[in-house]
């Protein structure tokens, strides 16, 4: 990005459910960002179910593309884009699925996450609001 304006930050423009590169990634309602640490920022999918992360080169940079991302979602949420773009940014999953639409304590791969409305972090402690169980819920070492 140069020295100022608003940048897609990664997404394929539309809602769905798939991990992968800057283009290719596709969210379905992000809701919510946290960085965990300088080079990882966590991405609440509300209606996917799940919390996704996005390897970031260089957090001070993309500080205020964030910014102005959130900005614009807030006021057009239909384009279901927010995801990493970025030199090498790659977004996963953590943890959740969308076929686990429930709260669920338990293992990443088995957990249900309900809807990850806000994410902080603290430590090595993810902790989220969830709207399904209408809940405060946390992770622990999530990233390890």
């Amino acid at each position: 990005m140069g020295a100022s304006g608003v940048t897609l930050v990664a997404g394929k423009g539309m809602n769905g459910y798939s991990n992968g590169g800057p283009t290719t990634a596709q969210f379905n309602n992000p809701a919510a960002l946290a960085w965990y640490n300088a080079s990882v920022m966590l991405v609440g999918d509300l209606d996917n179910y799940c919390i996704r992360t996005i390897d970031i080169p260089s957090k001070s940079s993309y500080l205020s593309v964030f910014s102005c991302v959130l900005f614009v979602m807030c006021v057009c949420p239909i384009s279901y884009c927010l995801s990493a773009y970025s030199v090498g940014g790659f977004t996963r999953t953590l943890a959740g699925h969308p076929s686990r639409n429930f709260s669920l304590d338990g293992a990443l791969a088995t957990a249900g996450i309900g809807k990850p409305r806000s994410l902080a972090v603290v430590g090595d402690v993810i902790y989220w609001t969830d709207t399904v169980a209408l809940t405060v819920r946390m992770m622990k070492n999530g990233m390890q």
